[in-house]
């Protein structure tokens, strides 16, 4: 049926590897992504400490919202 046996399973272990390097970076893919939303934060604590620093809101308002940033 198969000549010598190399066509059948060359091709399973083709589409074992092309499988597991889609999912692979499929996972990849969605790490980047929802490593993105925890930079959203970060980058409001950034907004607010540049505020801060350079004089636009008072000590208290830099706390209050500090807090409620990082709740």
């Amino acid at each position: 049926m198969f000549r010598a046996g190399f066509g059948f399973p060359a091709f399973m272990l083709l589409a074992m590897f092309l499988r597991l390097i889609f999912i692979t970076l499929l996972i990849v893919f969605m790490g980047r992504r929802f490593r993105k939303f925890g930079r959203c934060k970060n980058s409001a604590l950034v907004m607010l400490d540049n505020k801060f620093a350079s004089g636009e809101i008072t000590e208290d308002e830099y706390l209050k919202r500090r807090s409620i940033l990082t709740q």
